[in-house]
């Protein structure tokens, strides 16, 4: 399975001073400028326009007839029915009118792994060409949704990212394996307290990492990078030694514009594809982390 042609959209860059939960509270501002987290993104477009814009940038029209299913991931709608009529309109106005649309929501800020997995088993299933998949997220959707991320590992951004999915392809990233885990007991709060919530989070990272590098046979030195969600300095490198990697295997070039839910990771990988960091051959380990889900995804560079 082959990933291509990611197009993507972060909107306007502000610095973080900006944020108004930020206005008096100083210690975390220096901690969030301290740990690489500096400037957040918002999109200042409906989500229509910006959708549409980002996703024409990815499909060609000969590919059009051949696109059957849409994923779209989103963790930052409060209520979808006021949104009922905005994928049919990206949809028919696209010339995609015939494609079926599907949803992934749940995994949160890991909603990408799952969005994968699934569309790995429609290109094998259904034996379809491409799924196109879309990931985004507005800040400003959720009246639910604090900017300042809990313990201070982000700052929230609007971010939208598409590319397409395929079984063949000679440019972009070679999806290698794909692994998902979750421990449904963290929805409770009142009967895991802070300290075991940490602990379950941190024993499946290792866990996950573990497991897809062992089953492919791969240790931290056949990787050029890892890459996980744009979190402070802190959280990157707790995250990386869990997993295994090194804090200079850690992809960083993108940390600064905050955590744009579950695009970080798709988004890094086009601004990899347009520089001269990669090359052909080059393997890549994506870590994924939801509410109570995570995923690992292994990569490796086309042309």
């Amino acid at each position: 399975m082959v990933i291509s042609k990611i197009a993507f959209e972060l909107g306007q860059n502000y610095e973080i001073e900006e944020l108004k939960e930020l206005k008096y509270r100083t210690e975390d501002l220096l901690f969030f400028k301290r740990n690489g987290i500096t400037n957040f993104s918002r999109l200042e477009k409906t989500e229509y326009e910006i959708i549409y814009e980002c996703v024409k940038k990815t499909i060609k029209d000969k590919d059009k007839n051949q696109i059957k299913k849409v994923i779209f991931i989103t963790s930052s709608f409060d209520d979808y029915s006021k949104r009922k009529h905005l994928f049919s309109k990206l949809l028919v106005d696209l010339d995609l009118k015939n494609a079926i649309p599907l949803g992934i929501f749940l995994s949160r800020c890991n909603n990408y792994s799952s969005a994968l997995q699934i569309a790995k088993s429609i290109l094998i299933g259904e034996k379809i060409e491409h799924v196109l998949i879309v990931s985004f997220d507005w800040v400003r959707c959720s009246s639910k949704t604090p900017q300042i991320m809990s313990s201070n590992s982000s700052v929230l951004s609007d971010g939208v990212v598409s590319f397409m999915v395929s079984m063949k392809g000679e440019e972009g990233y070679r999806v290698l394996d794909i692994a998902l885990s979750t421990d449904q007991t963290l929805y409770d709060k009142e009967k895991v307290d802070y300290i075991n919530q940490m602990k379950i989070l941190m024993g499946e990272i290792k866990k996950i990492s573990k497991t897809i590098l062992d089953r492919n046979s791969l240790t931290k030195l056949d990787f050029k990078y890892f890459i996980t969600g744009n979190y402070n300095l802190i959280v990157q490198k707790n995250y990386a030694l869990l997993s295994g990697f090194d804090f200079d295997q850690i992809y960083l070039d993108n940390i600064s514009s905050g955590h744009a839910f579950s695009s970080d990771q798709l988004i890094s990988l086009g601004s990899l594809e347009g520089s001269c960091k990669i090359k052909e051959n080059d393997k890549i380990f994506l870590l994924g982390t939801g509410d109570y889900y995570w995923g690992a995804v292994i990569v490796e560079k086309l042309k």
